[in-house]
């Protein structure tokens, strides 16, 4: 859960062996760019969730190494193709970085899209 000071996380995700600190990773990246960048509506998700799946891969290729992020990143673009290609062309506006909702549910449109899709605009930005 995001808050700009504070972050909450379940007692699950701390552990001797360190296998859950990606959440705890994601939980901070989420916390810094939620109270940083905030999309005016669901349709310009991508922005939050771009930037902080962004920060999320730089901080592991950090912590842990380049290849570790990358690895991350290939799995992801995997399911993105896989959601995408699911999707076809009955909802492709779901499949782009800014959907047109036109009134619906919102939730309709949730995938990995807004995530995958936005990391790598803000990656190919700094490049």
């Amino acid at each position: 859960m995001a808050n700009p000071l504070l972050a909450y996380t379940s007692q699950t995700t701390i552990v001797g062996d360190k296998s859950q600190e990606y959440v705890l990773i994601r939980n901070v990246a989420q916390m810094w760019t939620g109270a940083q960048v905030t999309p005016n509506n669901w349709e310009d998700a991508w922005i939050n969730e771009g930037f902080t799946t962004y920060v999320e891969r730089m901080v592991e290729a950090q912590l842990f190494s380049l290849s570790f992020a990358t690895v991350e990143t290939f799995v992801a673009n995997n399911s993105l193709a896989r959601q995408i290609g699911g999707r076809g062309l009955r909802n492709q506006t779901y499949s782009t970085l800014h959907p047109v909702l036109l009134g619906n549910n919102p939730s309709d449109a949730f995938s990995v899209v807004p995530y995958e899709k936005g990391f790598h605009f803000l990656w190919w930005l700094e490049q």
